[in-house]
């Protein structure tokens, strides 16, 4: 039997995050389970990824009757790729704002606020696809539609935000932690890449009787650019991050009354030369110099 355009996609994306996932999961491995949730969220997107793309395809093993609620699951599945992107790169934004210095840190309540956001938005988008399903009422589809509206609006918002953030970083990298300007400049360059993504989760959401922008088959040319390419790039950029940035053996409270190794202005002579790629335990770096 011929493959038609959208399991030829499909597969496809089983083939490449599948490959991916080793070394997401070898990421994580390195940068220490339970010290950064980003890097744990990496390794989501390739799961669901796998699982969204597999549901789809068994939905169309009947091409004349698919099967409406494996193509619901497809399409939640899908839809929960961008939260695991962002949830990444919150992830990694809060580690290279708890290396910074004291004085130039940002507030920390702001950036959990974002991951609680993330969380609704996730559950939002979950409840939008079950209720959207073609065998629920018009009622039920219409709640389903409103729900994915205010997931879509959510998504865009904390990628606004991590953007002001990351910028706001930046702009004072030279008083972030060696080590983690790599995280930096990876989310700086996958933001272009992540605001298309997310314009087109607020398409889908909003565009609800659009054929192109179908939440369950959409046009699998405009699929596979704005939203598995732009996917591929971004998982191989935060990939890329966390195979060359050392770990960070403290969770980011640790980093509290800390200044950043390699940063401090009264004892630069003696601030460790710290490498990517190596393992650093934080805990175990000279103390700053106190001064006369």
């Amino acid at each position: 039997m011929a493959l038609n355009a959208h399991e030829k996609l499909d597969i496809f994306i089983i083939v490449y995050f599948s490959l991916a996932l080793p070394f997401s999961l070898w990421v994580c491995k390195k940068q220490g389970f339970g010290r950064s949730l980003g890097w744990l969220y990496l390794v989501s997107l390739p799961i669901f990824r796998i699982a969204g793309s597999a549901c789809t395809i068994a939905a169309y093993q009947d091409a004349q009757r698919p099967s409406p609620g494996l193509l619901a699951a497809g399409a939640i599945l899908n839809g929960l790729g961008l939260v695991s992107l962002e949830l990444t790169l919150l992830g990694l934004v809060e580690r290279a704002n708890a290396g910074m210095q004291n004085r130039f840190r940002y507030a920390s309540r702001g950036l959990p606020m974002c991951h609680i956001l993330l969380i609704i938005a996730a559950g939002l988008s979950i409840s939008g696809g079950i209720n959207s399903s073609e065998s629920q009422s018009q009622s039920s589809v219409d709640t389903g539609h409103a729900l994915r509206k205010g997931s879509a609006i959510e998504l865009l918002a904390v990628f606004l935000i991590l953007v002001a953030v990351t910028v706001g970083i930046l702009v004072r990298v030279n008083q972030a932690w060696a080590g983690d300007r790599h995280i930096l400049y990876a989310a700086a360059i996958s933001f272009p890449f992540l605001l298309v993504r997310a314009i087109y989760t607020v398409i889908i959401a909003f565009a609800t009787s659009s054929a192109t922008f179908s939440a369950t088959s959409p046009n699998v040319y405009v699929q596979a650019f704005m939203q598995i390419l732009m996917e591929c790039i971004i998982i191989a950029l935060f990939i890329a991050a966390g195979l060359t940035v050392p770990s960070v053996r403290l969770a980011p409270e640790d980093f509290k009354e800390a200044d950043p190794p390699g940063i401090s202005q009264t004892n630069s002579s003696q601030a460790p030369n710290i490498q990517p790629g190596n393992d650093v335990e934080l805990g175990t770096l000279p103390a700053r110099s106190q001064g006369p």
